[in-house]
């Protein structure tokens, strides 16, 4: 027994292996269609009847295929999908009329559905979520999207390119992004990522088979820029001149506050301050206020204003976090005026040991005490 095409078929020899029968997906018919004929060699000696056994024959999808018992075509019923079952194996049978015995062995016949493509490319996600920060250099790979196509592995079916459709907002420049048209890694192509100004992109992606010239799909890549300290703190205003009374220890000396353009709350955005200049003595201290944007002044000793009636302070500030590129550091220049008080006259030394005889006269002096003033630049008297 042997298959043949409309075109004929040689004889096979029944330990042959015999070769698959390929047939299309989707094929439009009309149906049932002729696939193949099968012959028995006894066919010219006796009459024949062909049958056909197996999952899509007697089995399970029943009747897919079938036989026409007289002259042996093989036929499909209706149009198959590759995606769903790839293979049918059958068994055909010959039985010569009128005797009891098979007129053949069964023979085993493999049917290959060729795939057609008929499936598009889908995305294991509608939207790809990714992260970059800014600042960051070009060629940096971040993210990947990823499609799948249940067209035959391996064929040009299911051979998936990838690329960017869009892009928005189209700022600072419209293709800031590269996609691998095979891998769908996505890089950053053009450096000048500023998440103050854009902190987010949404990029559409095709994803199309048949090397990208066939059916095609798309999805969302949703990129999120992430903070990093690019934007240094600004003194506003940069200048003070405050007076400040001598003697007081933790007086408030000024507050300074700065703005800073980073993402609020994050340690690029928080501040740290430094007396660098007009201290030497140490009078001074700086701290950041509540609101992490202020610089706060106070004496750490008192101030006197015979010995120093005025101090210029350099103060500059700077992020918790270290800046991605070079910035200039802020500054600002805090003149200290220092207000005289009004304090007490000094008796030097304060106590005194006296020896007198005693029977002093009244009205005679005991001892002299001396008193200095402070405050050298008045003109005061002492009682």
């Amino acid at each position: 027994m042997f298959p043949r095409s409309s075109k004929g078929l040689k004889r096979q020899k029944r330990d042959w292996v015999i070769p698959p029968i390929n047939f299309p997906e989707n094929d439009r018919g009309p149906f049932p269609k002729q696939m193949v004929q099968i012959r028995s060699s006894r066919d010219k000696e006796v009459p024949v009847h062909y049958k056909i056994t197996g999952p899509g024959a007697d089995q399970p999808p029943v009747q897919l295929f079938k036989i026409d018992r007289d002259s042996g075509w093989l036929s499909v019923t209706q149009p198959l999908d590759r995606e769903m079952q790839d293979k049918y194996k059958l068994f055909a049978h010959a039985e010569a009329v009128g005797e009891t015995t098979a007129a053949e062995d069964p023979m085993e016949m493999i049917i290959s559905v060729i795939d057609q493509n008929d499936e598009k490319p889908k995305f294991t996600e509608e939207t790809f979520l990714g992260e970059l920060a800014e600042g960051s250099k070009a060629g940096f790979e971040f993210m990947k999207v990823t499609a799948v196509d249940l067209d035959e592995p391996g064929s040009a079916n299911a051979d998936i390119r990838y690329s960017i459709v869009s892009q928005d907002p189209e700022s600072p420049k419209p293709n800031m992004f590269f996609i691998n048209t095979i891998t769908g890694g996505i890089q950053l192509k053009s450096a000048g990522l500023d998440r103050e100004n854009f902190p987010k992109y949404t990029l559409v992606i095709s994803a199309a088979d048949m090397e990208g010239n066939g059916l095609s799909t798309t999805c969302k890549a949703s990129i999120t820029v992430t903070n990093s300290n690019d934007n240094a703190p600004q003194f506003v205003p940069n200048s003070y001149t405050v007076t400040v009374p001598e003697n007081e220890v933790g007086a408030l000396v000024v507050k300074m506050p700065v703005t800073d353009g980073d993402e609020p709350h994050t340690l690029a955005w928080s501040t740290k301050y430094k007396i660098i200049e007009g201290d030497n003595g140490g009078f001074f201290n700086v701290t950041t206020g509540p609101s992490k944007l202020e610089g706060i002044i106070t004496t750490v000793k008192g101030l006197d204003f015979e010995k120093n009636a005025k101090y210029t302070l350099l103060v500059t500030v700077e992020n918790d976090a270290p800046f991605v590129t070079n910035l200039p550091t802020s500054t600002a220049t805090v003149i200290v005026n220092v207000e005289d008080v009004n304090e007490a006259p000094v008796f030097n030394p304060v106590e005194k040991v006296v020896i007198k005889p005693e029977n002093l006269e009244t009205g005679a002096d005991i001892i002299a005490y001396t008193a200095t003033d402070p405050d050298t630049a008045k003109n005061q008297k002492m009682w």
